[in-house]
C-alpha cells in the first residue's frame, strides 16, 4: 500500500528522569518530525512519562489500541527508544508490525525497512535502548551509594541545611544554612523542654520566627506546613546518621554538622510516642467522621471558621489571622468560631455542589428527633411489664407453629419413605420418582429453614426495647450538656441498617431504625395522655396511671389474634 494513502500516529515523549535530561523536549521533536515528513497526515500524540517499566504510558497505550481498531494504521517517532526502553512494549510493536496492525514505521533518525530484516535490526535498537538504561541506572545507584558511603546524604538537603553551591552536580555536600538552621534549632530546643506540641512549635516558626522552606526552582520559599513540623522531628538525619535507600535499614555516619545529638532525638522520639507533650490545640468535632454527602457519596469533612464582627461599623469578616477591621481599622472586635461541615470533593470528575451544614443544623435535627422519643418515668416501668406479656403471646403462637411445622415436616418424612417403596417395587419410573423427591426434599428444606427461623433465641428480647429507649434518653441528655466528643458510634447504632447520615441541600438527613419511629409514636401518646393529668386535683400514683395505660388503646397497639411488636 503506498505511502500516501497511510495514516499517522506521531509519538512525542520525553522524561523527567535526569537520565533523559538530554532528550530533545516534545517541541523540538514535533518540530523536526513535520520537517522530515511534511506531505504525510500525521496526528501527533505527546506523553511525559517514563517508558522504563510497562504500562507506565496511558496515552501510549491508548494509541496502540487505536492502531489496532484500524482508525490510523501508520507510526512515526523521533527515535527508537522514543516508542520504548523495556521488553513487553517492544514486543508489542515488533508483533503489530509482524501481524499487520501496524502497517507502516517511520523513525527520523534511524532507517527502517518493513521487512524481517528491518524488523530485526529494529529489535536490536529498542534492545539496545533496554540496555543503555538499565546500565545507567545501575552507574546511577553504584554513584549514590558511594556517595553515602563517604558521608553525603544522596538526595536534596533537609531544612536548615542546603546544597554547596560551588559544587557541580553530583558532588554537592550538605552544609549549614546560615538563615535556617539556628531556627530549626530552636524548635528542637523548645520541643526538649516538653512545654510545647508540634502544634504549637508549628505557630512559633510560622509567626514568630519566620522559618520558610529552602527556595528552589519551582517550589520552596513557604512557611513550613503542620506535617512538615512533625516530619521535622522524626526526621533521623538532623543527629549525624542518615539512611539510605529509605526504609532499607541500611544506616551512614554523616560527614555534615550534626544539629542535635543521639541522645537529644532519642529524648524527642519518647515524648512523641509517649505523648507526654502538651495536649494538642486542634478543634474538637462533635459530629467528624459521621456524615457523608448526599449527591456525590463522598465522606464530609469537618472545618472551624472564625468570623470578626466590628462593634464600631458592624462589618463581618473572616477573623483567621485579623485582629483589625479591613474597613474601618477598628480593633474593637468580636470573634466567633463556627464548625462547619462539608463534602470532601473526592470524586474524581463529578463537580459536587452541596454547600456546607453547620454545627448547629445538626444539632437541631438531632435534638428534634430525640426530643421526640422522650418518654414519661412511668411508661418506662410500665413497657418492661406488657413486654413481658407480649413476648409470652409471642411465645406461646410461636410454640404452635413449631408443633404444625414439625408435623408438617413428619408427614414429608412419610411421604418420602413411601416414595421408595413405590420405586422399590417397580411402581413409578426413575424420572417420576426424581421429581417428587426433588419437589418432596424442596419443601423439607423450607419447613426446615421456617423452624429454625421461629425456634432463634428469644431470651434477651424483653429487655431490648427497653434498653433502646434508655440508650434514646441518655444520648439527649449528652447532646443537651455536650460532654460526649464524638457521636459517630451513637448516631450509626440509631440508623437503619445499611444506610448512612447524609448532608443534602444544607440539610441533615437520616434513616432512623424502625423501632425508633415506634419509639417516637410511643412518646407521641404517652404525652397526650400525660397532658390530661394536669387536669386532676389530686396527683395520681403510679399504679392508677399504669391502669389508665391499660385502658389506652393507642398504648396496646397490636394487642389482637396477631400481636405485633412496636420495634
Amino acid at each position: 500500500m503506498p505511502d500516501s494513502n497511510i495514516t499517522y500516529f506521531a509519538y512525542l515523549r520525553k522524561s523527567s528522569e535526569s537520565k533523559e535530561r538530554q532528550a530533545l523536549s516534545i517541541g523540538a521533536q514535533q518540530q523536526k518530525i513535520e520537517e522530515y515528513f511534511p506531505d504525510l497526515d500525521i496526528e501527533f500524540i505527546a506523553e511525559e512519562r517514563s517508558a522504563f517499566k510497562p504500562f507506565n504510558r496511558p496515552n501510549f497505550t491508548s494509541m496502540l489500541k487505536r492502531i489496532e481498531e484500524g482508525e490510523r494504521r501508520g507510526l512515526i517517532a523521533w527515535h527508537p527508544d522514543r516508542l520504548s526502553r523495556n521488553e513487553l512494549d517492544a514486543a508489542q510493536i515488533v508483533y503489530m508490525l509482524r501481524s499487520g496492525s501496524l502497517h507502516d514505521l517511520k523513525l527520523a533518525t534511524y532507517p527502517f525497512d518493513n521487512t524481517p530484516e528491518g524488523i530485526w535490526m529494529l529489535q536490536n535498537a529498542l534492545s539496545q535502548s533496554q540496555y543503555e538504561s538499565a546500565k545507567k541506572g545501575r552507574d546511577v545507584r553504584r554513584g549514590l551509594e558511594q556517595k553515602a558511603l563517604q558521608g553525603h546524604p544522596p538526595y536534596p538537603a533537609i531544612v536548615g541545611y542546603r546544597n554547596t553551591l560551588h559544587l557541580e552536580r553530583g558532588f554537592k555536600q550538605w552544609e549549614e544554612d546560615p538563615e535556617r538552621f539556628q531556627l530549626v534549632r530552636q524548635l528542637w530546643d523548645l520541643i526538649l523542654t516538653g512545654n510545647y506540641n508540634p502544634d504549637q512549635l508549628h505557630k512559633i516558626a510560622k509567626e514568630q520566627l519566620g522559618l520558610t522552606s529552602l527556595p528552589r526552582k519551582r517550589l520552596g520559599g513557604r512557611p513550613l506546613s503542620r506535617s512538615a513540623i512533625y516530619r521535622l522531628f522524626r526526621e533521623p538525619a538532623y543527629s549525624g546518621r542518615f539512611e539510605y535507600p529509605k526504609r532499607s535499614d541500611t544506616w551512614y555516619e554523616g560527614a555534615y554538622p550534626a544539629m542535635v545529638s543521639s541522645q537529644e532525638f532519642e529524648k524527642v522520639q519518647a515524648l512523641l510516642d509517649d505523648r507526654s507533650l502538651p495536649p494538642s490545640s486542634n478543634p474538637q468535632f462533635r459530629f467528624k467522621h459521621v456524615h457523608w454527602c448526599g449527591e456525590c457519596g463522598s465522606r464530609a469533612t469537618a472545618e472551624q471558621k472564625h468570623r470578626g464582627r466590628c462593634r464600631a461599623c458592624k462589618h463581618k469578616f473572616s477573623a483567621l489571622n485579623r485582629k483589625i477591621c479591613p474597613k474601618c481599622d477598628s480593633t474593637d472586635i468580636v470573634i466567633a468560631s463556627y464548625h462547619y461541615y462539608r463534602c470532601t470533593h473526592r470524586r474524581a470528575g463529578f463537580a459536587c455542589r452541596q454547600g456546607a451544614v453547620t454545627d448547629d443544623q445538626i444539632f437541631r435535627a438531632l435534638d428534634s428527633a430525640w426530643e421526640k422519643v422522650r418518654i414519661p418515668k412511668p411508661v418506662m416501668s410500665w413497657q418492661p411489664k406488657k413486654e413481658s406479656e407480649r413476648w409470652r403471646m409471642e411465645s406461646e403462637q410461636a410454640a404452635r407453629k413449631k408443633t404444625e411445622l414439625r408435623k408438617q415436616l413428619d408427614q414429608k418424612d412419610q411421604q418420602l419413605a413411601r416414595l421408595i417403596v413405590l420405586r422399590t417395587n417397580h411402581e413409578i419410573t426413575a424420572d417420576e420418582f426424581a421429581n417428587s423427591k426433588e419437589r418432596l426434599t424442596h419443601e423439607k428444606r423450607r419447613i426446615t429453614s421456617a423452624l429454625e427461623t421461629v425456634t432463634k433465641d428469644r431470651a434477651n428480647r424483653e429487655d431490648q426495647f427497653r434498653g433502646l429507649l434508655k440508650q434514646m434518653h441518655m444520648n439527649h441528655l449528652a447532646l443537651r450538656s455536650d460532654k460526649i466528643e464524638s457521636f459517630k458510634p451513637l448516631i450509626e447504632a440509631l440508623l437503619e441498617e445499611g444506610s448512612k447520615p447524609l448532608l443534602l441541600d444544607r440539610e441533615p438527613l437520616y434513616c432512623w431504625a424502625k423501632w425508633v419511629y415506634a419509639a417516637q409514636d410511643l412518646s407521641r401518646v404517652s404525652k397526650r395522655i400525660h397532658r390530661g393529668f394536669e387536669t386532676r386535683k389530686r396527683r395520681l400514683t403510679e399504679r392508677q396511671i399504669h391502669q389508665i395505660y391499660d385502658r389506652s388503646t393507642p398504648m396496646l397497639w397490636g394487642w389482637d389474634s396477631n400481636p405485633r411488636p412496636l420495634g
